[in-house]
């Protein structure tokens, strides 16, 4: 069964939530966000689209980042989510929230009568 992806504009603007959310749940390197991304569904995430929005969400404020060693290779980069981070994170669902039961109450609507 092929599942319906997200268009690239609708993607374009929950990506960055979605990353957020993800690193509420806890602290994770570029490749394993991008694994994550396709076990709920994102088949399309890539590095070359997560790992610019990840470095635009660290010079934000929003994630922060560390190195970690590691025993099978180099160190790698880690990010976590900020207290800027979680507020954002907040927020930004918050309005998602409403533009869900907007989007709802438009694709539910009565058919008009008159026409």
């Amino acid at each position: 069964m092929n599942e319906a992806q997200p268009d690239s504009q609708m993607l374009k603007g929950t990506l960055p939530m979605l990353i957020l959310g993800l690193l509420r749940s806890g602290d994770s390197y570029g490749y394993q966000l991008v694994e994550d991304l396709r076990a709920i569904g994102l088949a399309q995430a890539s590095s070359g689209t997560i790992y610019p929005l990840i470095a635009r969400l660290e010079r934000e404020g929003a994630i922060a980042s560390y190195l970690l060693s590691s025993p099978s290779g180099p160190a790698r980069k880690y990010y976590t989510l900020t207290d800027a981070g979680a507020h954002e994170l907040r927020d930004t669902a918050a309005r998602w929230d409403e533009l869900c039961a907007i989007v709802i109450r438009a694709l539910t609507r009565p058919p008009d009568p008159k026409e």
